[in-house]
Parts: C-alpha cells; structure tokens; sequence
C-alpha cells in the first residue's frame, strides 16, 4: 500500500496468520488457542476501561505456554535476543494474527521482492510464503533455504540470506541506473 518503495525483501516472512495459527494448534493444542484468547479478550477489556496490559510469554520451551513454542523456539529466539529483552507482549496481539494474512494482498504488491524462506520453519508456514511470491508472479525473486525460523537470523545461513539480499537489491535498483 505504501507508494515509493523500489524493492523489498521478506526474511522468514510470515505472510499468513491463519495458516500460523493452524501451526500452533498442531505442536500445542487447540487449549493454546483458548488460553491465547481468553488472555486476549481480558487485555481488551482492560484497556477499554484505561486499564494496564495483560501480558503473554512471546516464547517458551516446547509444552509451556506462550505465543510460540515450537521445538526450536527457545534456542533460536534466545540466540538473538539482548540479555535486557523482557519476554512478554500485549495478549490482545493474540486476537488479531488470524487475521494477518499479507499473502491475500500479494496481487497489489508494485515493486520487485525477494521472498527468503525458510522451509523448516515451524512459527512462519513456509507454503504462506511460497504462495506469495507465486501470486507476485515476475516481480517476485523467491529463495528456499533448508533450515528453520530462527537459523536464517545467525552463522551461515544468516550470511547466506544477506549476501542473497545484497545480490538482489544491486541487481534490482541498480539496473535502472546502469551501474
């Protein structure tokens, strides 16, 4: 929807809060989901009567509640992670990722991307990402990488994805230029 951008690129994106929704209630259980909501509908609440937040885990070890907590959660976000990062949210942030879904928007997309995706990720469904670039057609530069969520964010795969983006936007933006 933003006008101007001459290219992007999405890294482990998630592109469909459905389809990660689904992913939740497959390594977690459906209760997750209930629990989620019932503590989002009470931060709602609160916060309608100028109330304090009610807070979740953003991420717990697999079995513990939080928003995700699929079996390399607790490693892979806690390797990026500053020791100060406090490990909470707004619950009422839980209401609205089924309603996410940036891929039923890929058709509006004007600009050249770079879909990276990770095809073992268990947080962001990768078929969402596939699916995006399938509908951006042409202006799409789609890479798979066969690692999970949190493994394109440090060591190799982490400069494999960088230098992939470094290739993409010189490529892209300076095309144009001749450079």
């Amino acid at each position: 929807r933003e006008s101007g951008i001459a290219a992007f690129a999405a890294q482990g994106p998630m592109m469909d809060g459905l389809a990660a929704t689904q992913a939740l209630i497959g390594y977690a259980g459906p209760g997750r989901i209930l629990k989620l909501s019932a503590f989002g509908l009470a931060d709602t609440i609160k916060s309608a009567l100028g109330m304090g937040p009610v807070t979740v885990p953003i991420m717990a070890r697999p079995g513990r509640f939080a928003t995700m907590s699929s079996r390399d959660t607790w490693d892979g976000y806690s390797a990026i992670q500053p020791a100060d990062w406090k490990n909470k949210m707004t619950a009422r942030m839980a209401l609205t990722l089924p309603l996410y879904r940036p891929v039923s928007e890929a058709e509006r997309i004007r600009c050249p991307g770079l879909i990276q995706v990770c095809m073992h990720d268990t947080v962001a469904p990768a078929a969402a990402a596939v699916k995006l670039a399938e509908k951006m057609g042409r202006l799409a530069t789609l890479k798979q990488y066969d690692i999970g969520h949190f493994d394109i964010y440090v060591g190799q795969a982490f400069e494999t994805a960088v230098a992939d983006q470094l290739a993409f936007f010189k490529h892209t933006l300076l095309a144009d230029t001749g450079s």
